[in-house]
């Protein structure tokens, strides 16, 4: 399977700013397969990394923390992100996103 994968890792270890543009990157490559044709699977293991990372960006930025410090939008953010799994029509490429 691995000769048709495609594997995105941002550990825990890397710096905020790569734990938060990663399941973005991820997405944008798996939306690129998907214009071309092809069925794509994305798999977020933890979107808690994710949060962390935007909450530390956010604290960064000295915008005010919301509920259990983290920023207002988190969810907002999260929600816009798994969103964008689609099924295209056949005449846009068929391909779907999931």
């Amino acid at each position: 399977a691995m000769e048709y994968s495609i594997v995105m890792i941002a550990s825990g270890e890397d710096t905020p700013g790569l734990n938060y543009i990663a399941p973005y990157a991820a997405t944008s490559i798996g939306e690129y397969f998907m214009e071309k044709g092809k069925d794509v699977l994305v798999i977020y293991d933890d979107l808690t990394h994710h949060a962390r990372s935007y909450r530390e960006l956010s604290l960064l930025l000295r915008r005010p923390p919301a509920r259990e410090a983290y920023p207002g939008d988190i969810f907002y953010i999260h929600s816009r992100l798994l969103e964008r799994a689609t099924h295209l029509k056949k005449e846009k490429g068929g391909g779907s996103l999931t």
